[in-house]
């Protein structure tokens, strides 16, 4: 079944802190795929695109301590079709110069469409180092911070693929593919820290 213009794409980071699994999502709409690429190929490219240095996983994990680790990238379309996950290796770990002691630490990321609406936002959350280097206070340093900044800028970020080509945009919407889609216009790095929760997240992946 080919990708095609309209369909929304949930692209999920899967990595691992003191035997912790740790998912982190994005999601993406289509704009425009020319010819009929298969998932598996329009995957494949936005993956080597995702997973290019100074890019989404690269700023990621760029933020993060070396105790994680990303391990895999999933891909699935959610709608129009729903489809199965295409799974790819990740082989990055933490490059933050800081240590954790605890994998339930993180610093939070918002991203927002245009309106002041609670539909028009939602949060990334980075497990981050517990020592000195990274946090003070209960909040989160300046060499951190600035980490926290580009990550931002690459979650907003347009992602064009060329073999085969295709636009994929960011954008908030209902993990099960319903609901209105929101352009992702910004982000704002937070400075405060905060205790992840953790919960069974019904993805359906």
């Amino acid at each position: 079944m080919p990708l095609s213009s309209t369909d929304r794409v949930l692209v999920t980071l899967v990595g691992n802190m003191f035997g912790q699994t740790i998912m982190t999502t994005y999601r993406y709409v289509v704009i425009s795929s020319i010819g009929s690429p298969t998932l598996n190929d329009s995957f494949a490219a936005l993956h080597a695109r995702l997973d290019a240095a100074s890019e989404l996983f690269a700023t990621y994990a760029a933020c993060t301590p070396p105790q994680y680790i990303a391990q895999e990238a999933w891909y699935q379309r959610v709608s129009t079709n729903r489809t199965r996950k295409v799974v790819f290796g990740v082989n990055r770990t933490g490059s933050n110069p800081s240590t954790a002691y605890t994998a339930n630490v993180a610093a939070v990321i918002s991203r927002h469409g245009d309106r002041a609406q609670r539909s028009d936002n939602g949060r990334v959350h980075v497990p981050i180092g517990t020592d000195s280097t990274a946090l003070i206070n209960g909040n989160v340093t300046g060499q951190l911070f600035a980490k926290l900044i580009a990550h931002g800028a690459k979650i907003a970020t347009e992602y064009i693929t060329v073999d085969p080509e295709a636009t994929f945009a960011p954008v908030l919407y209902p993990s099960e593919g319903g609901g209105t889609i929101v352009p992702i216009v910004g982000t704002v790095a937070r400075t405060q820290a905060r205790v992840m929760r953790r919960r069974t997240l019904g993805y359906g992946i």
